[in-house]
């Protein structure tokens, strides 16, 4: 969660089990989600970034696996062996670093046991298509009209973000204007709407189109 998060998603192999709980949860206080954080959640599937950054929802065991934060999913009953078995693995000097990766990757496949078949995608098929469609816009105020547009012009169930969502933005404080310009904007949390909308996710996605 939060800092965690930031310091260790951008390993390039990323295990969940049925215990996993991934969420930016500082935004539910005023936070924003910190550089690692932010680095990564615009890299996501489509809007899920957004939308995680923006409404501190968590992602539980295989749904982390589903968003794409997690590369691997395993029961947490074999984590022993599987940590025994990659202390075995010996790599050549001259091996690159894509080999290793490939090695280690097929070695965790070992101890695959399945995904959980009672826990189908949540964020799947029209609640998906819907968060796409409302997190697209660049400005807090024109998620919130879209989030109310699906609520009244949609179903029951394509309709869930935005009742999740919009009481969540809606309690964190007035409208009020944002000094800070630029990275700091979107997500500092406390106000509803901003000067600067968007600028947190989208900055953060052509900040690092450049390698460093």
């Amino acid at each position: 969660m939060g800092g965690g998060v930031g310091l260790s998603v951008h390993a390039p192999i990323r295990i969940a089990t049925e215990n996993t709980v991934f969420a930016m949860p500082e935004t539910g206080i005023g936070f924003f989600p910190d550089v690692g954080g932010s680095f990564f959640l615009p890299r996501l599937e489509g809007r899920l970034g957004t939308y995680l950054a923006l409404t501190s929802s968590t992602l539980k065991g295989v749904q982390a696996l589903y968003a794409g934060v997690a590369t691997h999913y395993i029961d947490s009953s074999v984590l022993a062996n599987l940590t025994a078995r990659l202390g075995e693995l010996v790599f050549k000097d001259y091996s690159d670093l894509r080999s290793r990766l490939l090695t280690i990757s097929r070695t965790i496949e070992e101890f695959n046991t399945g995904l959980p078949p009672a826990s189908p995608p949540l964020l799947a098929g029209d609640i998906r298509m819907a968060i796409d469609r409302c997190f697209e816009p660049s400005s807090i105020e024109a998620i919130i009209s879209a989030l109310e547009r699906e609520r009244d012009n949609h179903s029951p169930q394509s309709a869930q973000p935005q009742q999740h969502v919009g009481p969540g933005l809606a309690a964190r404080g007035p409208v009020v204007e944002l000094a800070v310009p630029g990275p700091a904007g979107v997500l500092l949390g406390q106000p509803l709407a901003y000067t600067a909308p968007g600028e947190q996710v989208q900055h953060a996605q052509l900040a690092v189109a450049q390698p460093l």
